[in-house]
């Protein structure tokens, strides 16, 4: 039965290592995820960014070309310029999810690595063994010392056993 409590506790620790081993693939697959969506994200605002500013240039040479279409293209650029305010405050959001999604993800890397440090190491596992030999050793032999001979009475009233 103390073979069995070993076998169990040596088992746990390995269940609990592929546990830990399966946490950290998790972590690291949705890491992969969350850069791969964030460099998407920033490619497409780069486009739409790239888009807009061309977009502007072509309306400033509009508005050099013709000194009367110059209040109607000055009005469509401030309508422009709010709308890439908007986008930059946007911008500064993700950003901020982003950092938010870092610091989180660097506080879990911190809370596994104390996991790990706290988990025991294969030399105290082995000398746990060691114990757990020790102790069956010894209570093997005690309960030798305190079995009953085959041939002997219940104890007296002293604890005395009467042969």
């Amino acid at each position: 039965m103390d073979m069995d409590v070993a076998t169990a506790i040596l088992t746990e620790v390995r269940v609990g290592f592929t546990e830990f081993r399966t946490e950290i693939a998790g972590v690291q697959a949705e890491m992969r995820a969350g850069f791969a969506e964030l460099r998407n994200e920033i490619k497409s605002v780069r486009t739409e960014m790239h888009g807009e500013f061309t977009e502007v240039r072509g309306e400033i040479e509009d508005v050099r070309s013709g000194m009367a279409e110059m209040h109607s293209e000055m009005m469509g650029m401030q309508t422009e310029i709010s709308d890439m305010k908007t986008e930059m405050r946007h911008m500064g959001v993700l950003l901020e999810d982003l950092n938010d999604r870092t610091l989180i993800l660097a506080e879990g890397l911190a809370g596994l690595r104390e996991e790990i440090t706290d988990m025991p190491k294969r030399d105290e596992c082995n000398a746990l063994k060691q114990d757990v030999a020790a102790i069956k050793v010894a209570v093997r032999d005690t309960n030798r010392d305190v079995q009953l001979p085959k041939n002997s009475h219940s104890p007296g009233r002293h604890g005395t056993i009467h042969i």
